[in-house]
């Protein structure tokens, strides 16, 4: 017996052909995303031109659990696109990146929900991300704009904060510590 591998038929090195344009269209195809609505009032999108990714996130409206939620899978997606484009898999110029900087993070809310606010203004500051108001943030949407390195609040943007408050009155005073330190984690 020989230690030579087996030759390859040529019916799989077509189907291999075949998986691997498969695969690179499907990479065209998603660097190349319109901006997407997602759950909790947020749009956004993720681009690739040549050898560089950007992303676009906006958030108008409620902030919630689902905001956070789609903010998170904007991110993922923009590394996932970068980890591509690190592994030397170019994309087409067919979408061009949203901004000079490669990233635009917009904000028009009179808040929602603290804790996605909180992890939502997390995720910009380990992104090292600004953000920039664009109509009003007031309430829990000032913890996000807290969480951003940079801010930016254009013309006649509203800004606004107030004590935060638990919606339920019913807690008695150890639950309601129990809330707020569950919120600070």
């Amino acid at each position: 017996q020989s230690n030579q591998p087996a030759p390859r038929n040529d019916r799989y090195v077509q189907w291999d052909l075949v998986l691997t344009a498969i695969a690179v269209l499907n990479f065209i195809v998603t660097s190349a995303s319109e901006e997407v609505k997602l759950p909790g009032a947020v749009s956004g999108k993720v681009t690739c031109a040549g050898e560089s990714a950007g992303i676009t996130i906006s958030i108008d409206g409620k902030i919630s659990a689902d905001t956070a939620s789609s903010v998170k899978k904007l991110f993922d997606q923009y590394h996932e696109q970068e980890k591509k484009l690190e592994a030397g898999i170019k994309c087409l110029n067919a979408n061009p990146v949203p901004s000079d900087y490669g990233a635009g993070y917009r904000i028009n809310s009179g808040g929602g929900d603290i804790s996605a606010a909180m992890a939502i203004g997390r995720m910009l500051r380990s992104e090292g991300a600004f953000i920039a108001v664009n109509g009003v943030c007031i309430s829990a949407c000032v913890l996000i704009l807290a969480g951003a390195v940079d801010r930016i609040i254009k013309g006649a943007s509203v800004v606004g904060i107030h004590r935060p408050y638990l919606a339920a009155t019913s807690y008695t005073e150890d639950q309601a510590r129990q809330t707020y330190d569950s919120i600070l984690q």
